[in-house]
């Protein structure tokens, strides 16, 4: 791994152990990583999903549920950067766009590993 970018096999990898999940699988309160792009681990927002449902039009305005994620921290190349502590809003969750993925961090609470 270089810069946080991972093979597609070992992204892949990820995916079967639950360790990467798609936004179907993300629920209200989870702490999760929000991946703008497929095999790119050191870019990320770190957050809480507050809400589930339609971004601001001016943001994107297919009416579709998105994440609402308030920002912790944010890493690029592995490396904490400031964030601005702002919400975003990744892909919808019925049309996944750019390949963006989530992992969740932690749920109610507790932290998730690859078997919860």
């Amino acid at each position: 791994m270089s810069n946080g970018r991972v093979s597609i096999e070992d992204w892949n990898k990820m995916v079967e152990q639950g360790t990467i999940v798609d936004y179907k699988s993300v629920k209200w309160g989870d702490v999760v990583k929000s991946f703008d792009f497929r095999w790119d681990i050191g870019n990320y927002y770190l957050g809480r999903v507050w809400n589930i449902g339609p971004a601001p039009e001016n943001v994107c305005p297919c009416g579709g549920d998105h994440l609402h994620i308030a920002v912790e921290k944010r890493f690029v190349n592995g490396e904490e950067v400031h964030s601005n502590n702002k919400v975003i809003f990744p892909a919808c969750v019925d049309h996944d766009l750019g390949g963006a993925m989530i992992q969740i961090v932690e749920r109610y609470g507790y932290p998730v590993s690859p078997t919860d």
